[in-house]
């Protein structure tokens, strides 16, 4: 009896790591495990029709830990601007809603349209989001509006992801040294 190779069931994924290659890709796999990809090494093994996935590693990046993982583990894929890749954006609402539930608050979809008020603003030079039309409000517990327009995108995932970006950065430290307080 001879062994066949069954074909792979994830060349979409690969393809798309493969050309980001260099790029900061984030993965949301189903575990809840979030993982910064800049490269990746990849292989099946005998009877498999997704492969196991290693990152970072070729070539090595200092400061970025290695990951391992199965191509059928990865929930979404997100380039750096929070845009949605690959995958389910059905997920990624219910795992930045979470994300902002532990912090004891909520996210939503803005009923207003704030990219007039950026494109009229002192900012408006130097942000892109004035061409969003899809913008979410962080909320308390009570459904107050704690602060309106805290993430845009061209989609509900892709503002959902950028306000929960915006909320590393400013409230958990991120590239901006020391943790920060919303007013």
């Amino acid at each position: 009896m001879k062994d066949v190779q069954p074909r792979p069931a994830d060349s979409q994924l690969i393809d798309l790591l493969n050309k980001r290659d260099g790029q900061q890709t984030m993965l949301m796999l189903r575990d809840g495990r979030r993982l910064d990809v800049r490269n990746i090494a990849w292989g099946y093994d005998m009877g498999d029709e997704f492969a196991h996935v290693t990152t970072n590693c070729s070539p090595h990046i200092d400061g970025l830990p290695l990951d391992v993982f199965f191509t059928n583990e990865v929930r979404a894929v997100t380039g750096e601007c929070g845009v949605i890749l690959y995958g389910e954006g059905q997920d990624v609402r219910t795992e930045v809603a979470a994300y902002f539930a532990a912090r004891g608050m909520g996210v939503q979809v803005s009923p207003k349209d704030y990219s007039q008020q950026v494109r009229s603003g002192p900012w408006r030079r130097k942000s892109s989001t004035g061409d969003h039309h899809v913008w979410v409000d962080l909320i308390a517990t009570d459904g107050q509006v704690l602060q309106g327009g805290y993430g845009s995108g061209d989609s509900e995932e892709q503002a959902l992801l950028r306000a929960q970006q915006r909320y590393r950065q400013e409230q958990e430290g991120g590239p901006v040294s020391g943790p920060r307080r919303l007013p």
